[in-house]
């Protein structure tokens, strides 16, 4: 897409990128990947919106897990980050590389 090209031609060749999300559908997942398949080193910081227990927060919470598990399929690092403090969110998720 458009929008593609002029953020790659912003970033520079062997930019880290990371998205902050919460990755409530598919496009993200297609961007992260392009860049990924790009050269970028990119990394998803997932805050999690789907804390309430309603039936559609569970399809939604459900949905959200699927699309985590496809960047992490393809090596993308994730952290799904609750209602943890954003420092024991990383630090754990560094502990478990």
């Amino acid at each position: 897409s458009i929008r593609l090209r002029r953020l790659r031609r912003r970033l520079p060749a062997r930019a880290q990128v990371v998205v902050c999300s919460p990755v409530c559908d598919d496009a993200l997942v297609r961007l992260v990947r392009r860049l990924d398949v790009g050269g970028h080193r990119v990394s998803v910081v997932s805050p999690d919106p789907t804390a309430t227990d309603t039936p559609g927060c569970q399809l939604a919470r459900t949905e959200r897990r699927v699309r985590l598990s496809k960047l992490r399929a393809a090596g993308i690092p994730v952290i799904d980050w609750d209602d943890e403090p954003i420092a024991v969110a990383l630090a754990r998720a560094g502990g478990s590389r």
